[in-house]
């Protein structure tokens, strides 16, 4: 068991256990708003979390709207696994440091663990078709939160055969050499390389057997979206026909992929990245539009991981606009509108993810505090 100033923080849970790795290397100062504010709006955001879980322990894109209580019902319906709604869920729970033995939401800990247990099939993979088991965003869910189950839970360690299981799934969604697309067998693309690759550093540092060939892989196909000249990123492979698309997301992407497997952040790849990162600040939506969440917690780790002026910039911005967007009324409490950008997955999903972002700068201002 790890235990220090970051523990139980969900970086999509991960930093609980990267904290000491990062605390290696030279750490600059790091500035936050003070934890209170941030951490009612965590409270609040578990809270529309809890109420909103299933009966039989999973939550859902799409059906969540059947716990609500009272009128009008939550807007923002969505589609996607229950496996990774339930999964993405436990990890905003784990991030707080509710387990299923620990903490005032240790019973919908307990019901998520039941009902990933009872999705698990013969290959390891978490779900109720093919098609989602060859869904690398949800497989990589599931496996983050079971490794980290193992890894929080005295108890859990029970759960090893499972999260073993579910990383064995995982790796056989990579393409030969090389990184992830959405599905098995489609283009890679950054954003479903980097939920696998922090799915495998969860799993390693769980003490879970990881291919070897793995993480060579997904840094291979990383650098061939890589523009080492302007350290841009694509989110696809660049090619000798068409220009790169670049994307702050892929970018962000490729940060956190590099510092896990072996980056420093004095790297002049990561300086250049970060760089980047504070000319893509996130801001509270005009009326209309729709912002990435999936960006905004890439971006979070990424600059957490960065440091120095690059993590004092985006955690200042990417607190403003998640604080001004938390619903604040209503059934919605806690929640976060529907992103367009979400992939048809809802407020389920968004509310889930932003939870997680904001628990890496509550904990960072915590442990300032310390």
């Amino acid at each position: 068991m790890r235990v220090d100033a970051f523990t139980a923080v969900a970086a999509l849970a991960v930093l609980v256990f990267c904290s000491a790795q990062l605390a290696a290397q030279e750490t600059p100062e790091r500035k936050a708003k003070p934890g209170e504010e941030i951490g009612k709006a965590v409270q609040a955001g578990l809270a529309w979390l809890a109420n909103h879980q299933g009966e039989e322990g999973s939550w859902s894109f799409s059906d969540f709207k059947k716990k609500c209580k009272g009128t009008p019902a939550c807007t923002g319906t969505g589609s996607g696994p229950a496996a990774e709604a339930t999964s993405l869920a436990s990890l905003a729970f784990l991030g707080a440091g509710h387990t299923p033995i620990h903490g005032s939401h240790k019973t919908a800990m307990k019901n998520a663990v039941k009902f990933l247990k009872s999705r698990q099939k013969a290959n390891g993979g978490v779900g109720d078709t093919e098609d989602e088991l060859a869904d690398v965003r949800s497989t990589a869910a599931a496996t983050m939160a079971l490794s980290e189950l193992c890894g929080l839970s005295p108890g859990a360690r029970l759960l090893e055969p499972l999260a073993q299981g579910a990383v064995d799934c995982l790796a056989s969604l990579q393409k030969p050499d090389s990184g992830f697309g959405q599905r098995k067998g489609d283009p890679c693309d950054a954003a479903s390389t980097a939920w696998a690759a922090i799915a495998f550093k969860s799993a390693k540092l769980s003490g879970l057997a990881v291919p070897e060939t793995a993480p060579a892989g997904i840094l291979k196909w990383l650098d061939s979206a890589t523009d080492r000249k302007t350290c841009r990123v694509s989110m696809t492979a660049q090619s000798g026909s068409g220009k790169p698309e670049y994307s702050d997301k892929a970018l962000a992407c490729a940060m956190i992929i590099r510092l896990f497997w072996g980056a420093k952040r004095d790297d002049a790849l990561i300086v250049g990245s970060a760089a980047w990162l504070k000319q893509a600040l996130p801001k509270a939506p005009a009326a209309g539009e729709s912002p990435d969440y999936e960006y905004w917690y890439f971006g979070t780790l990424a600059a957490f991981m960065a440091g120095g002026d690059c993590w004092q910039a985006w955690s200042e911005a990417v607190l403003e606009a998640l604080l001004k967007t938390q619903c604040r009324k209503g059934c919605e409490e806690g929640s976060w509108i529907q992103s367009e950008i979400a992939g048809g997955k809802g407020r389920l999903w968004c509310t889930a993810l932003n939870v997680l972002s904001l628990e890496i700068c509550y904990r960072v201002a915590g442990a300032k505090k310390d």
